[in-house]
């Protein structure tokens, strides 16, 4: 068992990995610390391995160099929107940042 304190921190780096601010492994660099039994963190490493399949599930993931954007809305031939179902790290920003941020076009390779 753990404390309220180191409770609520596992909470935070959970909550903050399903919501793909942060990836696996930063996950688990930041719970590297936490004074948790085997058993208690094994627990977490399964709840955080099944979400780590289900991310693999989806082509949100996938990296920008492998999708086909040939069906996309496209700002000049080499700037192309984003797929809606890519993963935008927009939750958690500010209004403020997300005013000035890019979340709807990514640069890909375009000619030779």
């Amino acid at each position: 068992m753990v404390d309220e304190q180191t409770y609520q921190y596992i909470i935070k780096v959970i909550k903050i990995y399903f919501f793909n601010i942060i990836t696996r492994n930063e996950a688990f660099d930041m719970l590297a610390n936490v004074q948790a039994d085997e058993l208690y963190m094994e627990c977490i490493r399964d709840i955080m391995d099944a979400r780590e399949t289900d991310r693999r599930k989806h082509s949100e993931f996938k990296p920008l160099n492998d999708m086909n954007f040939n069906n996309y809305e496209r700002a000049s031939p080499s700037y192309v929107s984003i797929p809606p179902t890519y993963a935008v790290r927009s939750s958690g920003k500010s209004i403020e940042v997300r005013a000035i941020t890019n979340d709807k076009w990514v640069s890909v390779p375009y000619g030779s």
